[in-house]
């Protein structure tokens, strides 16, 4: 052993090869393929789906092993794994067929592709962490991490964790360490005061000593695979089972009343109150700007937000390596509303895993989405989507384009996170901060008006039928007023660009909530300004991301010229 000298504050388990042993069935590729042969109403013969599925299997299996090497290591999407290795050589009509019911054939693959037995001594573990106040969350690779969550409910396990992290929700896969602190932020509990059991030494222990864990403990699974090539690690502990594991931590000394107290103090939530589902907490903080001390009610708060704002950041990752692959291949455009108003099938293939992924992370939120619109749910959660934001330029293969989930508590938004999929930048905030590519975000200065860039869609062609040429003319204004004015295309992605200090200042006279509801909080949480735009009087209550404009722009900035403006397409509506 390392330096294991006490109990843990935190134990993070893998599923498979911890908490159960599995073996494969062996009639699921029959099964999964006769469900896929159902779904393309039987277009290809039944053995050739059968080989296909079997081939997805083992191409998903070598990319797996290969993604142990790397430091960062995506996961690749539901959609990419049924069409890139299972579909790959499929008619087109086909794959924009099977891509719409991706998720669904996931996890089918999932749950008929193993059995799975509970290990020993798993319940007596956790039920005694439970009564020593050790908390415990699941941080597991998955092809549906819904599969393990439905059997942890069956079982009667899911009360023991305070979250359970699946790499095909966070879009991140182990052995990155970022998926362990996402992990350790979910229960709670700092990384460092936690420990890592997993059963392969080149994903599992790997990440744990990447991640920081306190110790990186291998539970060797009676089948494991061989490991594919060799790694320079070596676990803290190795223990047969959840038994053994048990045995160990009732040797270790508790943590002491003063190491405890000092343990508190750096973590992120109380440990008595860490949530199980982001629905479970009371309502988050709009801000968190004060300076009085917080209490255990607003360190709840503060948790829910960042827990919502890390729900939001996973189901943007799952759509990046599919919008990228997209991006500049043949795709088929509609139109809503004109020519103006374009859409395509990854429009809606980008919003179907978005809502898969968020509803697999809170199951009782309620989603409004551009492309399929309002799906009611139980809880006081609402996540809004928009899963292009900037489709023009996506379809003319402009690269300014992004995926954006805005989530609001009871009607106030709290959190949200957006991804630049060409850039590679995921923007978010919670009710603390805002984040760059997980670093904290803070707006420079605003450039005065004559050297500021402003962004701006307006006048959109629904401005100029409303306006006229008086929109011209406002247009006009605002060019002679501001060094450079930008039609960028996505204001999802412009709120961004103020957020990080790379334009000045924005403008949105025609947005629906989708559009605003993360990016506004990016602003505000970045210390820039977000001032909705009203048409008259709005009604008492009324929410800001409900507001059908916008106004926005960083420290400092003062521009007359863009007040004035914006006063005058109020006064005219």
């Amino acid at each position: 052993m390392n330096s294991i000298v006490q109990r843990p504050r935190g134990i993070l388990l893998d599923f498979g090869g911890v908490i159960v042993s599995t073996r494969k069935r062996e009639t699921w590729v029959q099964e999964v393929a006769a469900e896929i042969s159902q779904l393309i109403d039987g277009a290809l013969p039944l053995e050739r789906i059968e080989a296909d599925v079997r081939a997805g299997e083992t191409a998903a299996k070598l990319v797996r092993n290969a993604l142990a090497r790397p430091a960062r290591a995506p996961e690749f999407t539901h959609t990419g794994y049924i069409l890139d290795f299972v579909a790959a050589e499929w008619p087109e009509h086909l794959r924009r067929q099977i891509a719409e019911h991706a998720s669904h054939l996931c996890y089918l693959t999932g749950l008929r592709s193993e059995e799975r037995e509970m290990r020993r001594g798993t319940r007596e573990l956790l039920e005694w962490c439970r009564a020593e106040g050790i908390a415990v969350g699941i941080a597991s690779n998955a092809l549906s991490g819904r599969v393990h969550r439905e059997w942890n409910r069956d079982h009667g396990l899911s009360r023991f964790f305070r979250a359970e992290v699946y790499s095909d929700e966070a879009g991140i896969r182990k052995p990155d360490a970022r998926f362990l602190w996402r992990a350790a932020e979910a229960i709670g509990v700092p990384i460092s005061q936690c420990w890592y059991v997993g059963d392969h030494l080149d994903r599992d222990v790997l990440c744990g000593k990447r991640a920081g864990a306190a110790s990186a403990v291998l539970m060797p699974a009676p089948n494991a695979e061989k490991r594919p090539f060799a790694t320079e690690v070596e676990p803290d502990l190795t223990v047969a089972d959840p038994a053994e594991l048990l045995s160990v931590l009732q040797s270790l000394p508790a943590r002491g009343a003063k190491a405890a107290a000092t343990s508190a103090a750096t973590s992120s939530a109380p440990e008595t109150s860490a949530p199980e589902t982001a629905t479970q907490v009371a309502a988050p903080t709009s801000a968190a700007t004060t300076s009085e001390p917080r209490t255990p009610e607003a360190a709840e708060r503060v948790a829910a937000a960042r827990q919502l704002r890390r729900q939001a950041e996973n189901a943007v990752l799952r759509v990046e390596e599919y919008l990228r692959g997209a991006f500049r291949g043949n795709m088929h455009v509609e139109y809503k509303e004109g020519v103006h108003d374009q859409v395509t099938e990854h429009d809606r293939a980008s919003e179907k895993i978005l809502i898969d992924a968020l509803l697999a992370q809170c199951p009782t939120a309620s989603i409004i989405g551009e492309e399929y619109g309002m799906i009611e749910g139980s809880g006081p959660v609402t996540f809004y989507l928009d899963p292009i934001d900037g489709t023009s330029n996506f379809v003319q293969g402009i690269a300014f384009f992004c995926a954006s989930v805005g989530v609001a508590y009871d009607g106030e938004i709290c959190a949200g996170a957006i991804l630049d999929p060409m850039a590679r930048n995921l923007f978010s905030a919670d009710s603390e901060a805002a984040y760059l590519n997980d670093a904290v975000l803070r707006t420079p200065q605003a450039l005065p008006a004559g050297r500021a860039t402003l962004i701006t869609g307006y006048p959109t062609v629904k401005d100029l039928k409303i306006d006229g040429e008086t929109a011209l003319q406002r247009q006009a204004q605002l060019i002679q007023n501001f060094s450079s004015v930008r039609r960028v295309g996505s204001g999802a992605l412009s709120l961004c660009h103020v957020a990080a200090g790379w334009t000045d200042s924005a403008l949105g006279a025609s947005v629906n909530a989708w559009d605003i509801a993360a990016g506004m909080q990016i602003v505000r949480m970045a210390g820039g300004t977000y001032q909705p735009l009203w048409y008259g009087e709005p009604e008492s209550g009324t929410a800001d991301q409900d507001a059908p404009g916008y106004l926005a722009w960083g420290p400092g900035g003062n521009y007359p010229v863009l007040e004035q403006v914006a006063a005058q397409i109020r006064a005219a509506r």
